[in-house]
């Protein structure tokens, strides 16, 4: 019998009895990964819709037979085909990476030399640059078990870490965290934690140059520099202060205040009805120690989603100790959804710059917390995925209107349906009362029927009738039959939109026109200042028609300071608002911008508005203003850098680009044409970088502005540096050192010369050299009243 080898963490191989095995296509091999890690037995039917989701069934089992045939001259012992199923014979001579890894740690209890045997077999992602064309629903279990993997090679690595560490084995500790350092370099606390060990092992040269290593990786990969805790440990390890106790070392450095624990979702619903059993279910499944930990709720638009979910996070909020974090997953974007969830725990990931770098460090911080997350209306998988944790006691509750969203995600699915006919009917009377809605039993009934029991169009009516207590609840059921039969729509459609159209039609006329003005904002949450500005209404009046419109349902309060509209409503008041788009979109985009420019050092301030600040500025670009585009350009430049807000940065680039040359301004199209390069090296995208850098440099050399040409050769070495041209990227550095030394510009000067500093350490390599231009470096910013570690290099 053969001996198959199966090399999966990192790029695959394939190998039988030590040779490699070629030959075999993506989707052959898929077959063999997937059934090999799997440990199961496959219907053909289920691997044929795995690979070959977007065929027809015929089509898909006949490309499954042809691969089949293609895997069994080579895998005779290994794989058992059967006429309806696959299977991976596990009685076979084999030796698979992960088998050993899994096998290792899904122990009780596994020992060091368990971890340590399942850590050696991680060399990297699992199937690292396999692609598959045509087979998203594999590729989507190939990113879950990326993550899975991963998740479980760093948890074994800690727990290695802290072992060894509480031993004074510092060796294996060092080991350890150098493998951690290497699956998530970026990860400040792993150097932390080596600094120390290697301070602690005698290593104290090693321990300082470590800080030099982490100062690189954080400027060139995200934009920022080593926190103020790991400065402390660094000054501890220069000063020689490190204790030989690794506890007291913990205690030298500040502690953060505690943090309170996170409670994010929306206040409780007075008039919440029904759904007991839902809930005990739900409540029964997200607790359970073994899973599933992913539930979905999927429903019609209005049909009560949000409301359930927020009706059990109030209910298990004892359940997970370390808090509920909530997210609107339609309005708010990924990027400020981590950011605010590191908040929540007292972390400031604003520096961490891309959703993938963002979404690790959450996953780190969420790794060992029972937490339960709430997405709510969800309706694209890709933004929703990087906000997956994978904590053993996080759990995962989303909702919904598409089905397959759900099912992608590996979601266990609760389909919400309209409310019971005694629900409905206890709807009503949670609003107007038991004796207005018992004195007109068969008209609340009616009313129930006519708009099929769904939950927001009831409570929308119900309020209407709270809010006029003289009216009968009959005639809103006549007016309903009439409005219903009026609309040419689908059933469920015409349901929602009736109970829409007859509120509007009862609205006066300053609420309609209030109403109608705010779905510029589409389903974004808004303040009420912003919406005085656009519906041009005194602060005062404005709050006043907001709460109004809130009680009626039309407007949900959005945390403490926030309005925003049910995606459905937002859609029925753009309808109605028409052709006075225009106006009112001109009207948001002046207050934003004048927003941004008196806020544009508050970051505090600017978090909570970044979407309705891009699409403000967004407006202004599709209307022309050319000067307002300029203006927005200039005061969120330096807001969207220093929060790393890298694709808000590239979009309003564009637009400024475009304003620029609308405007024949050509300093103004220079600069950003240069931001927009330097934007582009913090996103890798280094080909079109130096396109944009070279369009700029020939721009500021018409303009003869030595400063900028100095900056742009400055950031055209750091490209050839990564693209490893380290004699281009030198002679670029000197170009730019010739002309900081002639303008006098001594702070620039010390971040080229420490910039150099590091060329040197790989070109050459030149230690020597290295050395004495850091130290030069170093020397320029004690001039400079500045730290060694501020370099903007």
């Amino acid at each position: 019998m053969s001996f198959l080898r199966l090399k999966l963490f990192g790029r695959p191989e394939v190998w039988l009895d030590g040779k490699p095995v070629t030959g075999l296509n993506n989707k052959a091999l898929a077959i063999l990964f997937y059934v090999a890690t799997s440990r199961q037995t496959h219907s053909r039917e289920a691997l044929a819709g795995l690979l070959w989701s977007d065929f027809t069934e015929q089509r898909a089992r006949g490309n499954l037979r042809v691969e089949l045939g293609k895997l069994r001259p080579y895998f005779p012992h290994h794989l058992n085909i059967q006429r309806n199923s696959i299977a991976f014979d596990f009685d076979s001579k084999y030796d698979i990476d992960i088998v050993t890894f899994e096998d290792c740690l899904n122990r009780p209890q596994p020992t060091a030399e368990q971890m340590e045997t399942a850590v050696k077999q991680y060399q990297g992602d699992f199937l690292t640059d396999f692609t598959l064309k045509g087979a998203p629903l594999f590729e989507e279990w190939q990113l879950i078990q990326q993550e899975r993997l991963r998740q479980a090679a760093l948890s074994s690595l800690n727990r290695l870490v802290n072992g060894y560490a509480e031993q004074k084995m510092y060796d294996g500790a060092i080991m350890a965290v150098r493998q951690l350092i290497a699956i998530e370099p970026w990860l400040e606390s792993s150097h932390q934690e080596l600094m120390r060990l290697l301070t602690l092992n005698g290593q104290k040269l090693t321990a300082l140059s470590q800080y030099d290593s982490l100062a690189q990786i954080l400027e060139e990969e995200l934009g920022a520099e080593p926190s103020p805790e790991t400065k402390i440990l660094y000054q501890q390890i220069l000063n020689n202060d490190l204790e030989s106790d690794p506890d007291a070392n913990a205690l030298r450095i500040e502690a953060k205040p505690t943090q309170p624990v996170p409670f994010q979702p929306l206040p409780l619903s007075s008039h919440f009805v029904g759904r007991e059993l839902e809930i005990e279910s739900l409540s029964q499944t997200l607790t359970q120690p073994n899973g599933p930990h992913l539930m979905a709720l999927v429903g019609m638009g209005g049909i009560g989603k949000t409301t359930l979910a927020n009706q059990l996070s109030h209910a298990l909020r004892n359940h997970f100790a370390d808090g509920v974090l909530w997210a609107d997953a339609a309005a708010s974007e990924p990027l400020d959804i981590l950011y605010s969830w590191g908040q929540a725990f007292g972390f400031d990931f604003s520096g961490l710059s891309g959703v993938k770098n963002r979404a690790a460090a959450v996953r780190g911080m969420l790794a060992d917390k029972q937490v339960l997350i709430v997405l709510d209306d969800v309706f694209d998988v890709s933004r929703i995925r990087p906000l997956l944790p994978n904590g053993p006691s996080c759990a995962i509750l989303l909702t919904t209107r598409d089905l397959d969203a759900a099912i992608a995600l590996d979601a266990t699915v609760l389909q919400i349906e309209e409310l019971t006919v005694e629900n409905g009917r206890q709807l009503l009377i949670n609003i107007l009362g038991e004796e207005r809605v018992n004195s007109e039993l068969k008209a609340a009934d009616e009313i129930g029927q006519l708009l099929e029991y769904h939950p927001l169009a009831m409570e929308i009516c119900a309020q209407r009738l709270k809010s006029r207590r003289r009216r009968r609840l009959v005639d809103m059921a006549t007016q309903l039959r009439e409005v219903q039969n009026r609309l040419d729509l689908e059933m469920s459609d015409r349901v929602v939109k009736t109970s829409f159209e007859v509120s509007w039609q009862a609205l006066d006329a300053n609420h309609k026109k209030v109403f109608t003005q705010l779905a510029v904002f589409k389903i974004r949450p808004f303040p009420p200042h912003a919406a005085s500005a656009v519906i041009e209404k005194n602060l005062y009046q404005t709050e006043d028609l907001l709460f109004t419109l809130n009680a009626l349902s039309l407007l949900r309060e959005a945390g403490e300071t926030h309005f925003r509209f049910h995606a459905l409503l937002a859609g029925f008041a753009l309808e109605k608002l028409g052709n006075g788009l225009f106006e009112v979109n001109g009207r948001m985009a002046k207050y934003y911008q004048t927003f941004a420019e008196a806020h544009q050092e508050e970051y505090d301030a600017l978090i909570p508005e970044w979407g309705n600040l891009l699409a403000s500025m967004q407006v202004a670009h599709q209307q022309e203003n050319w000067e307002q585009v300029l203006a927005y350009g200039q005061a969120l430049l330096e807001p969207w850098f220093a929060q790393a807000r890298y694709v808000d940065i590239q979009a309003g680039m564009v637009w400024v680009k475009e304003a620029a040359s609308a405007l024949k301004d050509e300093p103004t199209l220079a600069y950003f044409e240069m931001k927009l390069g330097q934007v582009l090296i913090e996103r890798s995208e280094y080909d079109t970088a130096v396109v944009h850098l070279e369009q700029s440099l020939t721009r500021f050399e018409v303009l003869d502005n030595q400063a900028r040409i100095g900056e742009i050769k400055f950031n055209l070495a750091r490209v050839a540096k990564e693209q490893g041209n380290y004699e281009t990227a030198l002679d670029l550095l000197m170009e730019s050192k010739k002309i900081r030394q002639h303008l006098g510009d001594e702070r620039g000067l010390a971040a080229i010369m420490y910039r150099e500093a590091r060329l040197w350490t790989v070109f050459g390599p030149d230690m020597r050299k290295a050395e004495e231009l850091a130290l030069n470096a170093a020397e320029i910013q004690k001039a400079l009243q500045d730290n060694y570690w501020q370099l903007n290099s």
